[in-house]
């Protein structure tokens, strides 16, 4: 067995020193990059993706003939439509699938839980996105869905949009605000007016405002989104990124909102904005696709005013890969933008932290791409096409018939094939002749039926569960449920591979963005409480968790057992008390919530304010029992002492009394009237005349002077 040993000395091992990439050998390996990935699409993702579309918009299938049927079947439309709305139904509700819990975070409050300050951020996130103007959450989540379905893997990007406003300023100021205003950086003076005597300048300038400062998401088109080929997650180390059309203006804005004072955000854009200029075109990659999908000549964005100034049309490449840019051996993560084919910036990036996330109806295990839902429905829609354009072709044969002319005869073929009802043929009945063809086998129609039949099993998409089936009125209800169980099964598992596979990273990055550029405290409801949410207290690790709830049938039946369960305890603890305690009850009603399909913390308190609610009603009950202890053993002492029960109330009354009168006899006072001093007098006579302690009398006459 030969040992590892020292290699020889006629081996030479030369040691090699890498040195720091060059601006220029970053964007030649960005480039090549990008370039592969963009061969690898063309190649492999988009000739089926496009298939998908055509049959979902229900374009021809290029083997049309004239003069036959043109009819298109639309299943694959009319399935993802009724599969959307139970996907959205899941998402788009008030009861959050992603909750956040935020851990190692030692800023919070006390008494402020890891859950509890997951599920105000995650509030505020929701506000966030609800609140865009743009382009609202349940947009987003609607086109986003249908993508995925169609397309086999969809994308979205979050990122953190702040937008500023300048305006006019016009102020007259003193010594201390013009010193204030000289040194804020959002402040531009640009003429200063001293007022003589006044020790005051008149101060006119411009002031940036912040317009927007927030969370926004997008849908980025499958036509835009890029990935090298042997990519598994959204998160690993291979080159990933998204390919957009923009204006020069577009990134002149974004190069002067994040550009410092010694250092521009982005590079070489006059380069950029030359070469555009001097190019009649531009070789888009992402526009043969484009086209396809938009079903229209796209007009060409380089002719009149394209041409010209900010309007000028750009191709920003936003790529995110692994480059040993510093030369130390190692692979750096880096994000790159390229403007048409040169690169304009590229910055470490440290976390790792690519803002998109993906989702797939289906996985194809170890591929980024995942199985449209088209793909189960394409072959059945193009059988189904051909089907019935062959029993609409047979129907015109019949109608019309097969005729047979002999050569030369005189006709207005025209008028003869046009087959007006009622019109006139002058023509030798022994030179033409009709000969219909047979009529199709009824016993054909069976062969619609099967492939609904196979595309209901493959989708889960029933005419039970659309509601479009007339005989189902027919049949059990127990059989139909289980019927309609069954088919949501595979709607429910596409649910939940959204959420796992892309909803949860959404809402984790939001998070991490949210942590990275939140400036401003938030109010947020806690135990029932308005809390107020500092920047500082929402750092930690983030932990991002999904709880789909139970199918909808199966969750009805266990909430039936659930409340059958509830009689026979609830019932048991009436005559054995203390069998069920206040936790062991929240807890049977989270469970109760649970089945059905939301978060019971949304609608039940949690364990903590729970028992602290319990712990109150106790001491609350406690000190009633006190008091109405201490109430009868007043009554009993003064039964004792021969007082009767009318006089007690009697010497209640006349205390309310002296009550109100001490009352208006301060209102009085307070108003320090001259004219009402003998009206203070007369209602002290008449305190005075009911007060039996001789001491209280003594401290009335000491008020009133």
């Amino acid at each position: 067995m030969p040992k590892n040993a020292k290699p020889s000395r006629d081996i030479y091992i030369q040691e090699f020193e890498s040195e720091e990439m060059t601006w220029e050998e970053i964007q030649m390996t960005a480039r090549q990059e990008i370039d592969a990935a963009i061969r690898f699409q063309k190649n492999v993702i988009v000739p089926n993706r496009e298939i998908n579309w055509d049959r979902y918009y229900g374009r021809p299938l290029g083997n049309e003939v004239k003069g036959k049927s043109q009819y298109m079947s639309r299943d694959l439309l009319e399935t993802i439509e009724w599969i959307l709305p139970n996907l959205i139904k899941l998402f788009a509700s008030s009861d959050h699938k992603v909750s956040l819990r935020i851990r190692n975070q030692t800023t919070a409050q006390p008494g402020i839980t890891p859950e509890q300050l997951g599920t105000a951020l995650m509030d505020y996130i929701y506000k966030d996105l609800y609140t865009d103007d743009s382009l609202g959450l349940f947009n987003v989540f609607y086109t986003w869905f249908k993508d995925a379905l169609v397309s086999g893997s969809a994308y979205t990007k979050i990122f953190w949009e702040i937008d500023t406003t300048l305006e006019d300023m016009d102020e007259v100021v003193d010594q201390q605000r013009y010193d204030e205003l000289s040194v804020l950086p959002e402040v531009t003076i640009n003429q200063v007016r001293l007022i003589p005597g006044t020790g005051q300048a008149a101060v006119k300038g411009q002031i940036e405002r912040i317009s927007k400062d927030q969370l926004v998401c997008d849908n980025i088109p499958h036509w835009e989104f890029i990935f090298e080929e042997f990519t598994r997650t959204m998160n690993d180390d291979s080159g990933k990124g998204f390919t957009t059309i923009v204006s020069m203006d577009y990134l002149n804005r974004i190069n002067e909102s994040f550009s410092k004072s010694d250092e521009p955000f982005f590079y070489n854009l006059e380069l950029v904005e030359a070469l555009a200029r001097n190019d009649a075109h531009v070789d888009f990659t992402n526009e043969d696709e484009r086209k396809r999908y938009l079903d229209y000549e796209v007009l060409n964005e380089y002719v009149g005013a394209t041409t010209k100034g900010p309007k000028r049309r750009i191709q920003l490449t936003e790529w995110y890969t692994r480059i040993d840019v510093t030369g130390d051996g190692f692979l750096e993560d880096v994000k790159i933008y390229i403007a048409n084919s040169t690169m304009i910036r590229w910055e470490l990036n440290a976390a790792n932290f690519v803002p998109c996330a993906k989702i797939s109806p289906i996985l194809d295990c170890y591929k980024f791409q995942g199985i449209a839902y088209a793909d189960l429905i394409v072959e059945l829609q193009n059988l189904k096409t051909s089907l019935i354009r062959k029993m609409l072709d047979n129907f015109d044969l019949q109608n019309s018939g097969r005729w047979f002319l002999k050569p030369n005869t005189p006709i207005d073929m025209t008028r003869f094939l046009d087959n007006i009802p009622g019109d006139v043929h002058r023509v030798d009945p022994k030179k033409i002749k009709n000969e219909a063809p047979r009529g199709f086998d009824v016993s054909t129609l069976s062969l619609l039926e099967y492939v609904e039949g196979t595309k209901e099993n493959r989708t889960g998409s029933t005419r039970y569960n659309q509601g479009t089936d007339a005989g189902s009125l027919n049949q059990t209800a127990h059989g139909i449920q289980t019927i309609m169980s069954a088919s949501m099964k595979r709607i429910e598992m596409i649910g939940t591979l959204f959420a796992e596979g892309g909803i949860k990273d959404f809402f984790k990055k939001s998070a991490k963005l949210v942590q990275q550029n939140l400036s401003k405290p938030f109010i947020a409801k806690i135990n029932g409480e308005d809390v107020t949410i500092s920047p500082d207290m929402i750092q930690g690790d983030i932990e991002a968790m999904v709880d789909m709830g139970t199918e909808d049938q199966a969750g009805r039946i266990e909430s039936q057992k659930l409340l059958q369960m509830s009689a026979v305890l609830f019932d048991l603890n009436t005559k054995y008390p203390g069998l069920i305690t206040p936790e062991k009850a929240r807890n049977l009603a989270a469970k109760y919530v649970a089945v059905l399909g939301y978060n019971a913390d949304t609608y039940l308190a949690s364990n903590q304010e729970f028992m602290q609610s319990q712990q109150q009603a106790e001491e609350m009950q406690q000190a009633l029992q006190q008091f109405q202890m201490a109430m009868q053993q007043m009554e009993v002492e003064m039964k004792q002492r021969g007082v009767e029960i009318d006089e007690i109330e009697a010497f209640g009354d006349l205390l309310i009394q002296q009550e109100e009168l001490k009352l208006k006899l301060l209102e009085l006072k307070q108003k320090g009237d001259q004219s009402n001093n003998q009206m203070q007098v007369d209602i002290f006579k008449e305190i005075y005349a009911q007060m039996l302690n001789p001491r209280e009398k003594q401290k009335a006459i000491e008020y009133l002077d």
